[in-house]
Protein backbone atom coordinates (compact mmCIF):
# COMPACT_ATOMS: atom_id res chain seq x y z
CA UNK A 1 0.00 0.00 0.00
CA UNK A 2 1.91 2.94 -1.32
CA UNK A 3 -0.38 5.63 0.18
CA UNK A 4 -0.18 4.07 3.65
CA UNK A 5 3.61 3.89 3.43
CA UNK A 6 3.86 7.55 2.41
CA UNK A 7 1.58 8.67 5.24
CA UNK A 8 3.62 6.65 7.72
CA UNK A 9 6.83 8.29 6.45
CA UNK A 10 5.31 11.75 6.82
CA UNK A 11 4.10 10.99 10.35
CA UNK A 12 7.54 9.67 11.32
CA UNK A 13 9.36 12.77 10.11
CA UNK A 14 10.73 14.99 12.80
CA UNK A 15 9.12 18.36 13.17
CA UNK A 16 11.55 20.95 11.88
CA UNK A 17 11.31 24.46 13.23
CA UNK A 18 11.17 27.04 10.45
CA UNK A 19 14.30 29.14 9.93
CA UNK A 20 14.15 32.50 11.60
CA UNK A 21 14.39 35.61 9.45
CA UNK A 22 16.93 37.14 11.84
CA UNK A 23 18.82 34.86 14.19
CA UNK A 24 20.17 36.30 17.47
CA UNK A 25 23.85 35.66 18.05
CA UNK A 26 26.50 37.00 20.41
CA UNK A 27 27.70 39.50 17.81
CA UNK A 28 24.51 41.45 18.54
CA UNK A 29 25.30 41.75 22.25
CA UNK A 30 26.02 45.24 23.53
CA UNK A 31 27.01 43.89 26.94
CA UNK A 32 24.07 45.51 28.73
CA UNK A 33 21.60 42.77 29.62
CA UNK A 34 18.50 44.98 29.52
CA UNK A 35 19.31 46.29 26.04
CA UNK A 36 20.32 42.83 24.80
CA UNK A 37 16.95 41.53 25.98
CA UNK A 38 15.24 44.39 24.14
CA UNK A 39 17.14 43.54 20.97
CA UNK A 40 16.15 39.87 21.34
CA UNK A 41 12.48 40.87 21.66
CA UNK A 42 12.72 43.16 18.62
CA UNK A 43 14.22 40.31 16.61
CA UNK A 44 11.44 38.05 17.86
CA UNK A 45 8.82 40.57 16.69
CA UNK A 46 10.47 40.89 13.27
CA UNK A 47 10.48 37.10 12.98
CA UNK A 48 6.79 37.06 13.98
CA UNK A 49 6.09 39.57 11.26
CA UNK A 50 7.96 37.44 8.75
CA UNK A 51 5.92 34.39 9.81
CA UNK A 52 2.66 36.32 9.42
CA UNK A 53 3.69 37.51 5.97
CA UNK A 54 4.81 34.02 4.93
CA UNK A 55 1.47 32.65 6.12
CA UNK A 56 -0.25 35.31 3.98
CA UNK A 57 -2.04 36.65 7.04
CA UNK A 58 -4.52 39.41 6.40
CA UNK A 59 -3.63 43.08 6.47
CA UNK A 60 -5.19 43.48 9.93
CA UNK A 61 -2.97 40.79 11.50
CA UNK A 62 0.17 42.12 9.83
CA UNK A 63 -0.67 45.70 10.86
CA UNK A 64 -1.17 44.43 14.42
CA UNK A 65 2.35 42.93 14.48
CA UNK A 66 3.80 46.11 12.95
CA UNK A 67 2.10 48.17 15.68
CA UNK A 68 3.49 45.86 18.35
CA UNK A 69 6.96 46.23 16.81
CA UNK A 70 6.58 50.02 16.61
CA UNK A 71 5.50 50.24 20.26
CA UNK A 72 8.30 47.99 21.47
CA UNK A 73 10.88 49.89 19.43
CA UNK A 74 9.68 53.10 21.11
CA UNK A 75 10.03 51.46 24.52
CA UNK A 76 13.55 50.29 23.63
CA UNK A 77 14.58 53.66 22.22
CA UNK A 78 13.34 55.32 25.40
CA UNK A 79 15.51 53.03 27.53
CA UNK A 80 18.57 53.67 25.38
CA UNK A 81 18.00 57.42 25.35
CA UNK A 82 17.59 57.49 29.14
CA UNK A 83 20.98 55.76 29.48
CA UNK A 84 22.49 58.27 27.06
CA UNK A 85 21.27 61.11 29.24
CA UNK A 86 22.44 59.53 32.50
CA UNK A 87 25.93 58.85 31.08
CA UNK A 88 26.06 62.06 29.03
CA UNK A 89 26.79 60.04 25.88
CA UNK A 90 28.46 62.39 23.37
CA UNK A 91 26.86 60.78 20.27
CA UNK A 92 23.36 60.78 21.77
CA UNK A 93 21.85 63.35 19.42
CA UNK A 94 23.12 61.57 16.30
CA UNK A 95 21.87 58.23 17.64
CA UNK A 96 18.46 59.63 18.62
CA UNK A 97 18.05 61.06 15.11
CA UNK A 98 18.42 57.52 13.76
CA UNK A 99 15.64 56.43 16.12
CA UNK A 100 13.39 59.19 14.77
CA UNK A 101 14.22 58.15 11.21
CA UNK A 102 13.25 54.55 12.01
CA UNK A 103 9.90 55.62 13.46
CA UNK A 104 9.13 57.66 10.34
CA UNK A 105 10.25 54.92 7.96
CA UNK A 106 8.32 52.19 9.80
CA UNK A 107 5.16 54.30 9.72
CA UNK A 108 5.58 54.78 5.97
CA UNK A 109 6.12 51.06 5.42
CA UNK A 110 3.07 50.28 7.58
CA UNK A 111 0.95 52.64 5.48
CA UNK A 112 2.10 50.94 2.26
CA UNK A 113 1.34 47.49 3.69
CA UNK A 114 -2.13 48.64 4.78
CA UNK A 115 -2.72 50.10 1.31
CA UNK A 116 -1.75 46.67 -0.07
CA UNK A 117 0.84 48.15 -2.41
CA UNK A 118 2.73 45.50 -4.41
CA UNK A 119 5.90 44.31 -2.70
CA UNK A 120 5.22 46.44 0.40
CA UNK A 121 5.45 43.41 2.70
CA UNK A 122 8.74 42.21 1.24
CA UNK A 123 10.15 45.75 1.25
CA UNK A 124 9.19 46.08 4.91
CA UNK A 125 10.96 42.84 5.84
CA UNK A 126 14.08 43.81 3.90
CA UNK A 127 14.09 47.23 5.53
CA UNK A 128 13.70 45.78 9.04
CA UNK A 129 16.41 43.17 8.56
CA UNK A 130 18.88 45.68 7.17
CA UNK A 131 18.05 48.50 9.57
CA UNK A 132 18.15 46.47 12.79
CA UNK A 133 21.24 44.44 11.98
CA UNK A 134 23.12 47.58 10.90
CA UNK A 135 21.80 49.62 13.81
CA UNK A 136 22.80 47.10 16.44
CA UNK A 137 26.09 46.04 14.89
CA UNK A 138 27.23 49.56 13.96
CA UNK A 139 25.37 52.31 15.81
CA UNK A 140 24.71 50.54 19.10
CA UNK A 141 28.25 49.15 19.22
CA UNK A 142 29.51 52.75 19.34
CA UNK A 143 28.06 53.20 22.84
CA UNK A 144 29.19 49.86 24.28
CA UNK A 145 32.47 51.04 25.82
CA UNK A 146 30.97 54.34 26.89
CA UNK A 147 27.83 53.02 28.61
CA UNK A 148 29.34 49.82 30.00
CA UNK A 149 32.28 51.46 31.72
Amino acid sequence: MKIHTNITKVLQMETVEPKKFIEWNQDFSVGIEELDNHHKELIHLINSLQEAIDADAGVEKIAEVITELFNYANYHFGAEEALFQIRDYPLAQEHCEKHLEFRKDLAEHRDMVEAEIDFARLNLLSYLQLWWTNHILQEDKKYVAYLSG
